[in-house]
């Protein structure tokens, strides 16, 4: 059974305060690099570029990271950008929603031997069943749910449709 959580208006209302978030935050920053877990995160990260530069014109660089999920731990962390751009940055790693953490946790692996000024993580959804040592600094939305119940974000183009309870 699928059940709506969180409509189109709504979720594009925390993509707002996310960014302003972010701004604030990061406001000395000379750029923002943005770097969505694909393909949810990469999507979000796209919507918080667009809402970032509406507020400052700064640099806000998005790219994009490719992990299997479900094997996280055996998968190898693609980015489409060379690792070296990164240095002595801020990164703010994206995803759509946080389960357990392991994603996010193992998505860091790439950037653990780089000069970086911050690492941060932005979600739209948050889950409270953390098993990894994962902290979400920017969260649109938390949601207590059962270990069962699944959270789905839907993409439609470049808009966010909806979140569902699965």
């Amino acid at each position: 059974m699928k059940s709506l959580i969180i409509d189109s208006w709504a979720l594009q209302q925390k993509v707002i305060r996310l960014a302003h978030e972010i701004l604030e935050d990061q406001f000395e920053e000379e750029e923002i690099c943005l770097i969505g877990i694909a393909e949810g995160g990469f999507q979000t990260a796209e919507l918080l570029q667009h809402e970032i530069q509406k507020v400052k014109t700064c640099k806000v660089s998005i790219h994009r990271l490719q992990i299997k999920k479900d094997l996280a731990h055996e998968s190898q962390v693609n980015i489409d950008t060379d690792l070296q751009y990164f240095e002595n940055k801020a990164i703010i790693i994206v995803d759509d929603v946080a389960n357990s953490g392991r994603t996010l946790f193992y998505s860091f692996k790439p950037f653990m031997h780089l000069p970086l000024k911050c690492m941060k993580v932005a979600v739209l959804v948050d889950r409270k069943h953390k098993k990894f040592p994962v902290h979400c600094d920017y969260v649109g939305t938390s949601l207590a749910t059962t270990i069962k119940e699944h959270i789905e974000v839907v993409f439609e183009e470049k808009t966010l449709k909806a979140a569902y309870l699965l």
